[in-house]
């Protein structure tokens, strides 16, 4: 009498899902147990810089403001117009 072959269940499969999803399931409590560092608290100070104008002495050799063209105290890259500024940081390097 010839057996008959029924449909059943792939086992090996379904014990590697069991394998996988415990093994996955485990490594979440790992990222749970890491220590987070403790904050360390830095104080930083700092002399204020210098307001550069166009009436005043400027820091370095290229001036930043120029009063020329508008008679107000206007940044030069915000002036509508070509503007050499000589400072005397500069006369006096030369």
């Amino acid at each position: 009498m010839a057996r008959l072959k029924t449909a059943q269940p792939n086992h090996s499969l379904r014990k590697i899902a069991v394998v996988v999803a415990t093994a996955v399931s485990g490594m979440s409590v790992y990222a749970q147990a890491a220590v987070e560092p403790k904050e360390e608290t830095i104080t930083v100070t700092a002399a204020p810089a210098p307001q550069e104008s166009a009436w005043g002495p400027a820091a370095t050799i290229a001036a930043k403001h120029s009063a020329t063209a508008t008679k107000t105290d206007t940044p030069i890259e915000k002036t509508p117009q070509s503007i050499s500024v000589v400072t005397r940081q500069e006369m006096e390097m030369k």
